[in-house]
Protein backbone atom coordinates (compact mmCIF):
# COMPACT_ATOMS: atom_id res chain seq x y z
CA UNK A 1 0.00 0.00 0.00
CA UNK A 2 2.52 2.43 0.91
CA UNK A 3 4.50 1.80 -2.47
CA UNK A 4 1.48 1.93 -4.54
CA UNK A 5 1.05 5.58 -2.73
CA UNK A 6 4.04 6.71 -3.37
CA UNK A 7 3.77 5.79 -6.49
CA UNK A 8 0.22 7.39 -7.37
CA UNK A 9 1.84 10.41 -6.00
CA UNK A 10 4.51 10.67 -8.36
CA UNK A 11 2.40 9.75 -11.16
CA UNK A 12 0.23 12.90 -9.65
CA UNK A 13 3.47 15.27 -10.15
CA UNK A 14 4.36 13.59 -13.31
CA UNK A 15 1.09 14.23 -14.85
CA UNK A 16 0.47 17.78 -16.65
CA UNK A 17 -2.66 19.99 -15.09
CA UNK A 18 -5.89 19.94 -15.88
CA UNK A 19 -6.90 21.72 -19.19
CA UNK A 20 -9.41 23.55 -17.43
CA UNK A 21 -7.34 25.67 -15.35
CA UNK A 22 -10.12 25.38 -12.49
CA UNK A 23 -8.98 24.81 -8.85
CA UNK A 24 -9.43 21.42 -7.74
CA UNK A 25 -12.34 21.47 -5.24
CA UNK A 26 -11.90 19.30 -2.22
CA UNK A 27 -13.51 16.06 -2.69
CA UNK A 28 -13.23 16.11 -6.29
CA UNK A 29 -11.08 13.72 -7.97
CA UNK A 30 -7.94 13.74 -10.33
CA UNK A 31 -8.92 13.39 -14.09
CA UNK A 32 -5.36 12.65 -14.85
CA UNK A 33 -5.31 9.43 -12.47
CA UNK A 34 -7.35 7.67 -15.01
CA UNK A 35 -4.12 7.06 -16.73
CA UNK A 36 -2.48 5.30 -13.69
CA UNK A 37 -1.21 2.12 -14.23
CA UNK A 38 -1.03 -0.36 -11.44
CA UNK A 39 2.03 -1.55 -9.78
CA UNK A 40 2.26 -4.87 -11.72
CA UNK A 41 1.82 -3.05 -15.12
CA UNK A 42 4.80 -0.11 -14.84
CA UNK A 43 7.87 -1.34 -16.66
CA UNK A 44 11.27 0.29 -17.35
CA UNK A 45 12.43 1.71 -20.77
CA UNK A 46 15.69 2.59 -21.93
CA UNK A 47 16.34 4.44 -25.11
CA UNK A 48 17.86 7.31 -26.99
CA UNK A 49 16.13 10.30 -27.12
CA UNK A 50 15.36 11.51 -30.56
CA UNK A 51 13.58 14.64 -29.71
CA UNK A 52 12.55 16.71 -26.76
CA UNK A 53 9.83 19.57 -26.55
CA UNK A 54 9.66 21.81 -23.62
CA UNK A 55 6.33 22.90 -22.56
CA UNK A 56 6.27 24.73 -19.41
CA UNK A 57 7.03 22.89 -15.96
CA UNK A 58 6.95 19.23 -18.53
CA UNK A 59 8.96 17.97 -21.57
CA UNK A 60 7.69 15.97 -23.90
CA UNK A 61 10.46 13.30 -24.98
CA UNK A 62 10.14 10.88 -27.92
CA UNK A 63 12.38 7.58 -27.28
CA UNK A 64 13.77 5.10 -29.40
CA UNK A 65 13.50 2.13 -27.22
CA UNK A 66 15.98 -0.89 -26.50
CA UNK A 67 13.18 -3.05 -27.76
CA UNK A 68 10.35 -1.77 -29.19
CA UNK A 69 8.70 0.83 -31.44
CA UNK A 70 9.46 4.96 -30.85
CA UNK A 71 6.77 6.18 -28.30
CA UNK A 72 6.37 9.88 -26.37
CA UNK A 73 6.79 10.07 -22.67
CA UNK A 74 6.15 12.97 -20.41
CA UNK A 75 8.06 14.03 -17.55
CA UNK A 76 8.43 17.00 -15.78
CA UNK A 77 11.25 19.61 -16.83
CA UNK A 78 12.80 20.13 -13.71
CA UNK A 79 13.63 16.33 -13.18
CA UNK A 80 14.46 15.27 -16.07
CA UNK A 81 18.14 14.51 -17.06
CA UNK A 82 19.17 16.07 -20.86
CA UNK A 83 21.69 13.22 -21.82
CA UNK A 84 21.38 11.40 -24.93
CA UNK A 85 20.29 7.94 -22.97
CA UNK A 86 17.66 7.73 -20.44
CA UNK A 87 15.40 5.49 -18.45
CA UNK A 88 12.11 5.79 -17.88
CA UNK A 89 10.12 4.27 -14.88
CA UNK A 90 6.07 4.26 -16.87
CA UNK A 91 3.92 5.00 -14.46
CA UNK A 92 0.80 6.09 -16.64
CA UNK A 93 -0.63 5.31 -19.72
CA UNK A 94 -3.04 7.70 -22.40
CA UNK A 95 -4.37 5.80 -25.50
CA UNK A 96 -5.36 9.33 -26.90
CA UNK A 97 -3.81 12.67 -25.22
CA UNK A 98 -4.20 16.27 -26.76
CA UNK A 99 -2.03 18.85 -25.30
CA UNK A 100 -3.76 22.29 -25.87
CA UNK A 101 -0.32 23.89 -24.72
CA UNK A 102 1.16 22.45 -27.59
CA UNK A 103 -1.62 22.20 -29.82
CA UNK A 104 -0.80 18.48 -30.92
CA UNK A 105 -1.92 15.08 -30.03
CA UNK A 106 0.05 12.25 -28.82
CA UNK A 107 -1.01 8.27 -29.57
CA UNK A 108 -0.13 6.85 -26.86
CA UNK A 109 1.21 9.21 -24.28
CA UNK A 110 3.21 7.56 -21.22
CA UNK A 111 3.71 9.37 -18.37
CA UNK A 112 6.94 8.55 -16.55
CA UNK A 113 9.56 9.51 -14.31
CA UNK A 114 12.52 10.16 -16.54
CA UNK A 115 16.28 9.48 -15.19
CA UNK A 116 19.82 9.13 -16.71
CA UNK A 117 21.31 6.06 -18.21
CA UNK A 118 24.54 6.28 -18.73
CA UNK A 119 26.62 6.55 -15.20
Amino acid sequence: MFTRSIALGLLLTVLPPSDSREEARPGTQNPYTQYALDAADRTWLRGQVEQRIVAGHYVYLELRPHVGDMVWLVSLAATTPSTPQVRALVLGRAAHFHSPRLGRDFRPLLFAAVRSATP
